[in-house]
């Protein structure tokens, strides 16, 4: 009976270091909020050897929400990524740039910040079919 409640309290004690740890990796993350009905602003500038493309779109309602509702609620979470990130490739709805990754990757970047949220493959491709509907395209490194 003794053994049993030593083995219960030591099983409590590392579920307890589980979660804080869990919990102190969200802490450090930002959940997404963006207001319903925010208008997004597509930008998409890529210079290279005979590459000149620049857009900078306001975005429809409608597309404005289908990217809202991809991104809502979502965790953007701290990692290193070492992959060309910038807001010149972005949605932007008021003061938070969500910069798209440029390869093949289905991750999203938060401003200039080490925060990254993980796109369902579906979801990545809506998004880059509206970039490309502007002439946006994939990848662009």
């Amino acid at each position: 009976m003794k053994k049993l409640k030593v083995v219960g309290i030591v099983l409590a004690c590392i579920t307890a270091v589980i979660l804080a740890g869990i919990g102190g990796y969200y802490l450090m993350g930002e959940k997404i909020h963006i207001e319903p009905g925010a208008q997004a602003v597509l930008e998409f500038h890529d210079e290279g050897p005979g590459i000149q493309t620049h857009i900078t779109q306001t975005l429809a309602e409608e597309e404005s929400e289908q990217i809202r509702n991809i991104l809502e609620g979502k965790w953007a979470l701290p990692e290193k990524y070492y992959v060309n990130f910038t807001s010149e490739i972005s949605v932007r709805f008021d003061d938070k740039y969500f910069c798209i990754s440029r390869d093949a990757r289905r991750i999203i970047r938060l401003n200039d910040e080490d925060l990254y949220i993980g796109i369902p493959p579906e979801k990545m491709d809506e998004i880059h079919q509206i970039f490309e509907k502007y002439g946006g395209y994939f990848p662009c490194v």
